[in-house]
């Protein structure tokens, strides 16, 4: 199932972090209010200073601003800078207590980048003959190769022998797919490519969505741990090795298994 960077950043927020998720019932350009949220008549005035507010839709859509006042009687908050407009009723926004968005989203694309799915990959032809086929810009590693085809018409062939070799000049990939013989058809790669990272909140991705959030959990508070005051380490370090022991079991059960043909000639 597909899953939005937006709901990917939401669910890893609300795992490791008090958050609030709503639409503002009015503000002003330095201001947003929502009593049904945020009214808390026995909550300290400092609870989400220094809160990250990330405006998610409406008006200011996609701002992010520091909090500098909290006032639990009124359910409002003041913040750093004005907005470019006044918060209204059409201001979706987030409360972020310990990592802004843009460091959360960056815990989710590292986390992509390590989660791979097995695919087909046309390689393009150069030249009548050809042996040697660059391979796409995301091959880095020669584990990710698990098998080359031949497709003729709607068949696909494995290719009798090939290699992987490095390339002396700059290319996209530093691999070159060697074959044995020039090929009758086009030539298609079987891989391993990681999921992409996400540009924007309407992203999507069809990577499991707890796989991510597992990861970009341990990415977090690696960096959490490696910021903290000596008296919260330990805590932030037991975290992010339970999320990362989470991430390893899932990924026990999500990532395909390569098992490739043991050639002559071909350094694993």
């Amino acid at each position: 199932m597909s899953v939005t960077r937006a709901a990917l950043r939401q669910a890893v927020a609300a795992r490791m972090m008090r958050t609030v998720v709503g639409v503002a019932s009015g503000g002003s350009t330095v201001a947003l209010a929502d009593p049904d949220r945020l009214q808390d008549a026995g909550a300290s005035d400092d609870a989400w200073t220094g809160a990250w507010l990330h405006i998610t839709a409406g008006a200011n859509a996609g701002e992010v601003r520091r909090v500098t006042v909290y006032d639990p009687a009124s359910g409002s908050v003041t913040v750093n800078r004005p907005f470019a407009q006044p918060i209204d009723g059409t201001s979706a926004y987030e409360l972020l207590r310990l990592l802004s968005p843009a460091e959360l989203h960056q815990a989710i694309d590292d986390t992509l980048t390590r989660c791979w799915r097995r695919t087909l990959a046309d390689l393009t032809s150069v030249a009548d003959a050809q042996r040697q086929f660059p391979l796409p810009a995301w091959v880095t590693r020669r584990q990710q190769v698990v098998e080359v085809w031949e497709r003729r018409g709607e068949h696909l062939r494995a290719v009798d022998w090939w290699r992987l070799r490095r390339r002396p000049v700059a290319s996209p990939s530093p691999f070159w797919l060697e074959v044995g013989h020039a090929p009758g058809g086009a030539l298609v790669v079987e891989a391993l490519r990681p999921y992409e990272a996400l540009a924007n909140d309407q992203g999507i991705t069809d990577a499991p969505a707890d796989w991510v959030v597992a990861g970009a959990l341990a990415h977090a508070y690696r960096r959490l741990r490696r910021d903290a005051p000596a008296a919260d380490v330990d805590r932030y370090a037991a975290l992010q090795w339970e999320a990362a022991h989470e991430f390893q079991r899932l990924s026990r059960l999500y990532q395909p298994r390569a098992v490739r043909r043991v050639q002559l000639g071909e350094r694993l």
